[in-house]
């Protein structure tokens, strides 16, 4: 997170921009490569080894929810439907994207982390094919997804056999995050430069014309009208939250970059004083 700020009418969280677009909007221009699907499979399990050594679940794991950085490298966002579990508990709570959902969470059965090694098999199908292995008709999908075996096709071995170690009916028998990592898919991978972000994208960096640019997101999105208007500054005494702002300690005064504006900062100033 960049900034945390209030006005008089709303709370704001001001966090990074991922320029890239999503990769729901990035399949319009056709399928990933192998090498670059599997370059972004690897960060998201790197992603998903973390989020489940802490407990968290994140349930909605989908193409709508990865997006891409200046760099070319992936995020994982949207954590609205994820939950925190208690080490060894599981939850029967439902929610999710209905083609993306596990067997367990379409029957109402107790889930862990397995789910989201699932949801990721999924999306890797998706986005090397457009296709979905249990079909796209979200009202005969959670039959099929319950009761059949997944449909993988026109892929290289490996990653078949990638994709249906994940596709296993029976979470006790799907591999986590830190045991797919040793996948003959993810051989030439350093897992721990990649980690530490020092290995390059395997993709090219998306394209702008200034680091605000917008043209990488769906403009259905990006042409709305903003739902709240501007609004004055609360003083210290109107305040709603008190203490509810924050500066990233790495954006100094000399430091604007694509996280911050300094209208941000100066609002936030005015909070203190």
């Amino acid at each position: 997170m960049c900034y945390a700020f209030q006005t008089t009418e709303n709370l704001f969280l001001v966090m990074e921009y991922l320029p890239g677009g999503d990769i729901f909007t990035y399949l319009d221009y056709g399928v990933l490569s192998e090498d670059v699907a599997i370059f972004y499979f690897a960060e998201l399990i790197v992603a998903l080894e973390r989020m489940h050594e802490q407990n968290i679940v994140h349930r909605d794991i989908k193409t709508e929810n990865v997006i891409i950085d200046k760099d070319g490298h992936i995020q994982l966002v949207d954590f609205g439907l994820s939950i925190k579990l208690r080490p060894r508990q599981r939850t029967n709570t439902y929610g999710g994207s209905v083609l993306y959902m596990s067997p367990e969470i379409l029957s109402h059965s107790e889930h862990d982390t397995a789910t989201d090694m699932w949801s990721l098999g999924v999306l890797a199908y998706h986005v090397l094919t457009l296709e979905f292995p249990f079909g796209e008709n979200e009202k005969r999908a959670p039959e099929r997804i319950i009761n059949d075996d997944p449909i993988i096709e026109g892929l290289s071995l490996e990653m078949t056999d990638f994709i249906l170690t994940l596709l296993v009916k029976d979470p006790a028998k799907r591999p986590s995050a830190k045991e797919v990592k040793k996948h003959p898919v993810f051989k030439g991978i350093d897992w721990e430069k990649l980690e530490k972000k020092e290995l390059e994208s395997a993709n090219d960096p998306p394209f702008m014309e200034d680091p605000f640019d917008t043209g990488n997101f769906d403009k259905e999105f990006t042409q709305e009208k903003p739902i709240c208007e501007s609004s004055a500054v609360p003083t210290k005494q109107f305040l709603a939250f008190k203490g509810y702002y924050y500066i990233a300690p790495e954006l100094s005064e000399n430091n604007k970059n694509e996280c911050g504006a300094s209208s941000s900062r100066n609002a936030l100033r005015n909070i203190e004083t």
